[in-house]
């Protein structure tokens, strides 16, 4: 499966899509301030 996303990986938070023929899927994660957790902020389906 790994073959069919495009990960995206930012000091601040990582983007995950999915590039596969009838996946439509995307997720963005950000590092939440002060603490080396991270928060979803977006999630896509289609």
């Amino acid at each position: 499966m790994r073959q069919n996303l495009r990960i995206r990986n930012k000091p601040q938070g990582v983007t995950v899509e999915c590039l596969g023929e009838g996946c439509k899927w995307r997720i963005h994660a950000s590092v939440m301030i002060g603490t080396s957790t991270f928060q979803v902020r977006t999630k896509d389906n289609e």
